[in-house]
Parts: C-alpha cells; structure tokens; sequence
C-alpha cells in the first residue's frame, strides 16, 4: 500500500508577533476586514488588459484559443502575460540605477503602526526593497507579504510571510525612510498577478495619509507597477485596521522574475517528483466550456482515503495559485473564509485548454477523508485562468465516482478569494488518493 508522505506546509509564516503595548489609534472605528472592491478590480484589470492589446486583432496560438465565454464576465477577464522589455519610467531622479523605483507619496498627515496595501504587477518584475515614511525614530521595521491581495487576511496571521525584520533610522516627518536591501527578501510579481505587503513597526510611528475611501483605488503607477490604496494597521500586528489610508513609499524593483523568489514548487522529500502510478485517481473532466478564477467543490469519501495529488485546468501561463479546504460541504459557506482553511499556495505552468496541469506536489498536507465524510476544496487562482464546466440542468450533483470517492457539483468563484460566486459548476480536475487501512486490532489473551 502506498501511502501519502505527511509533509509540512512551507509557504506560510509562522513568526509570533512580540508583546502588545498600548498604543493611540487615529480612529475610534475599526474597519470591516471584508474589503472585496469588486468594481475596483474589474476596472483595474480593464486597464491592464488594454496595456497587453488583449483583444480581436491577437495573433498567438495562445490567444487565438483563448476562451471567450468567461463566468461573470463583468468582473474580470482571462489575461495573458507579456514579456518586459519596455524601459521604466523612474518616478524619482534619485533612485537607484541598478533598481527602478515607483513612489506614492511622503505627504504624511496621519499615522499608526502599520500599512496593508496591495501592489498589481503590469509586467513581470521582482521587488527588491522598500522606503517607508517614518518619524525620527531607531525602530524596528517588519515587511509581511503574500500571494494575491489582503482583503480577507488583515488579521490572519499565518497567511503572510516575512520578506524583512530589521532596524531602520527613520529620517523625519516627510523624508524618505531606506530599507536595507541586504536584509530584504526579493518578491517577485508575474504580471497581471498581485502581491499584498504589510509593513509595520512596534510603535505608532509610521506615517500615512488619508485617501480616498475606495480601498484599492490606484494611488500610484507606471509602466510597470500599480500600487493601490489600502488600510492602516495598529500594532500588535493583525489586529486593528482602518480603511482608506495611502501607504508613503517607494518600491524599489528590477524589471524580470527572479524564478528562485517565485512561490517554490517544493517536493515531498529532497529528490522526490510525482509518479501518478503510485496512487489511486478519480477524475471528472477537462470539457471546459467556462470558467473564472476558482472554483469550491465537495467530495464524499465512501472509503477513508488520504488525498495527497490534484491536477487541475487552467489556461497557459504561469498561475499562481492557493487552496483551501473544509470539513462538510461548500455550499452556505461560499464567502465566509473563517469557516476555511488555507492548505497551501504556490506556482504552476499551465498546461492549456483540455489538459491537466498538476499542482506541484507538497502543495498541500494530505488531506485524510473519513468513509462517509464530506470534504470541500476550493482552488483558486489569483487570474480568472481556471477553466471548468457549466453543469446541464436537472443533472445529477455527481459528477464522477468510483468504489472510494464521489466528486459533486460546485460553484464558479471570482478573485479576490470568497467574493462573488455562481453555482452549478463542474470542477475540472482529478485527485490522487490512497485508501486508508485500518490498524489491526490486536488478538484477545484468554486467561
């Protein structure tokens, strides 16, 4: 029997936070963490599709396959990478010339501890460092990041990773704060895919503005980057937010991925790779027909099986992706992200129309189903690339079954995670399992 290698989830912090201490908040409000600018990202994402000429007059194989009857259209579209060999614009004439720079303001006006604020990638680049906006201060500074954006995550801490921890000299009220490069973990950013950064300091000495209160609202931009309106945030970290507040900075970054900073397709031990022929596999199918950026389906376990594989369908390109799993069904559950848990993330290279791209193994903790169990999945890209099927009316909810596992109807879901949905949607994919044997019990001893 071959049973699925117990391995850890790498790709997520798990760095406590230091001890509160009392701190004056600029707001006696605290902000709703369920911030999902729908319109805001439609139109964001309008922008950058003109940006790539997405559109009639395509030329490339890729996009002359690409599918047109995108799910919930008005919310976001299919976009295609394109290669950055464009020269930058560099917004300060004191950057770096072996970095270009995009900055936002030192304005200042108000302040806390922190700033959460998402960065959108136009072409591919990898972000190096950052200048903050701090009072005249020795303090230590903490730079989180993640995969896609915030919203949804401003009090979750093990969704973030640290990129820096350090001392910093804060240079005064309007002044541009540097970070060491030396100590600054790169980010790199696959274009049309965003990063949420978090950049705090132990006291309420980081300084911000205020903004418009449409929180992700472009604030600064150019040919490369866009850097969007976020939140402030009070410390101890991921606690308190209040919305509608414009990070002062600069991002420092290099045009180009830096594929070793790109979220690791790690494996299960040094060595190992994927054989399919070691596990037991249920598929349901790669038709197509639609899609979005993610999708929540339910499998019932008949059988107590390990689930440690997934092979799903998404457009060429490289994704990134992340995957989170409950126990009983999705449905009731479709935009409440407490009742998930995030079971890992990273990078794929799709594999195209009516092809399985796997997940890079070590993706995610097997996932062990009791006989008679209920388990959701909800896949999700950061792109609206995930292909998957309309279901036909009055069809039965199974989708594919055999003597171990019954997959289930979902539902089609858009970016950012847990916001608008629609149902009756048929996962494309497969999962690779191993059944569960029991342990022996051991022989009564009469005496």
């Amino acid at each position: 029997q071959n049973l699925c290698r117990n391995t850890s989830n790498k790709h997520r912090s798990r760095r406590q936070a230091p001890p509160p201490q009392p701190q004056h908040y600029n707001t006696s409000t605290r902000a709703s963490t369920n911030m999902r600018a729908h319109t805001t990202t439609a139109t964001a994402l309008t922008t950058l599709l003109a940006t790539l000429n997405y559109g009639a007059d395509a030329r490339s194989t890729k996009e002359l396959h690409l599918p047109r009857d995108l799910d919930m259209s008005m919310m976001s579209a299919p976009v295609m990478a394109r290669s950055s060999n464009t020269t930058n614009t560099v917004d300060d004439p004191t950057a770096s010339t072996s970095s270009n720079m995009l900055t936002t303001t030192f304005v200042g006006g108000t302040g806390q501890a922190g700033n959460m604020f998402d960065i959108l990638a136009i072409t591919d680049v990898t972000v190096t460092s950052l200048d903050i906006h701090m009072l005249s201060n020795t303090e230590n500074v903490t730079v989180y990041y993640k995969i896609g954006r915030y919203a949804g995550y401003e009090n979750d801490a093990e969704a973030w990773t640290v990129c820096f921890d350090d001392v910093a000299e804060g240079q005064g009220n309007g002044q541009s704060t540097g970070l060491d490069e030396a100590s600054f973990t790169p980010v790199a950013i696959a274009a049309g895919n965003y990063r949420a950064f978090y950049v705090t300091l132990t006291t309420a000495n980081l300084r911000y503005s205020m903004g418009t209160g449409t929180v992700g609202s472009i604030v600064s931009s150019n040919n490369d980057l866009q850097i969007l309106e976020g939140i402030g945030n009070a410390y101890p970290a991921f606690t308190h937010t209040v919305s509608g507040r414009v990070w002062n900075g600069s991002v420092r970054y290099i045009l180009g991925l830096d594929p070793s900073k790109l979220p690791p397709p790690s494996v299960e031990e040094p060595g190992a790779t994927f054989n399919p022929a070691l596990y037991d596999k249920i598929s349901s199918t790669m038709m197509g027909g639609s899609g979005q950026a993610g999708n929540m389906f339910d499998v019932v376990a008949t059988s107590a099986v390990t689930i440690c594989h997934m092979d799903v369908h998404t457009l060429w390109d490289t994704e990134e992706f992340i995957l989170f799993g409950k126990v009983g069904s999705y449905s009731s559950y479709e935009v409440k992200s407490e009742a998930w848990t995030q079971l890992g993330a990273g990078s794929i290279e799709g594999q195209g129309i009516n092809t399985a791209t796997t997940l890079p193994s070590n993706s995610f903790d097997p996932i062990t189903i009791a006989a008679g169990e209920t388990y959701a999945f909800y896949v999700t890209l950061t792109r609206p690339n995930l292909r998957y099927t309309v279901a036909v009316e009055g069809a039965s909810p199974i989708i594919a079954s055999n003597s171990d596992l019954q997959l289930l109807q979902g539902s089609g879901n858009t970016y950012p995670a847990f916001g608008t949905f629609v149902q009756d949607r048929i996962w494309n994919g497969a999962l690779y399992y191993s059944v569960v044997t029991p342990e022996p019990t051991s022989a009564l001893r009469l005496g």
